[in-house]
């Protein structure tokens, strides 16, 4: 799927959600269609999430209600993902496909935290069912881009950069199977 031919709306609507301060929601479309749901994750307090169904694309991005106790962070991560996958639910003989962003070696800060969200958002995915593996961001950016240090928000400069890192991320999760 050539990342350029994604359309995505203007218009963005905010979203009530129990484990998030705030979550936006953005969708759009694919020039092809896609025949297992792929789902792209840009873990951490502020995140992205991207479902690409068939031709609908839905870009999702936010903040986590904040815990500072050890552990809860993963827990309220994993509690959101629960609910979100609620509103995706697939037929049983289709596995989607979660590609979830790992670790950017070199970053010093929050790695423990974001540690423990990253799994959560793992640890959620696979108890539903789904295939989800995590990536280093620069297989996913070659991959997509054809370059991996070109960033996804240079390339989707009007999308917030942690969507635009999860748009990234549920392409490579289309090319994985069936595309």
């Amino acid at each position: 799927m050539d990342y350029r031919q994604i359309k995505m709306s203007k218009q963005t609507k905010k979203i009530s959600n129990l484990f998030t301060r705030s979550l936006t929601l953005t969708l759009g479309t694919v020039p092809q269609a896609v025949p297992i749901p792929a789902w792209g994750i840009d873990p951490g307090v502020h995140f992205g999430l991207t479902v690409i169904e068939g031709l609908k694309v839905f870009m999702f991005h936010g903040s986590l209600v904040s815990d500072p106790t050890p552990g809860r962070q993963g827990l309220i991560a994993y509690k959101f993902m629960q609910s979100i996958i609620g509103r995706f639910l697939t037929p049983t003989d289709v596995i989607p496909t979660v590609v979830i962003e790992g670790a950017a070696y070199g970053m010093p800060f929050r790695q423990v935290e974001l540690s423990e969200i990253r799994t959560a958002f793992y640890l959620a995915a696979v108890i539903w069912g789904y295939e989800a593996t995590i990536k280093p961001p620069t297989t996913i950016r070659k991959s997509v881009f054809g370059n991996g240090k070109t960033q996804a928000g240079d390339e989707w400069p009007l999308i917030n950069h942690n969507a635009a890192d999860s748009l990234s991320m549920a392409i490579y999760a289309s090319q994985q199977k069936g595309a």
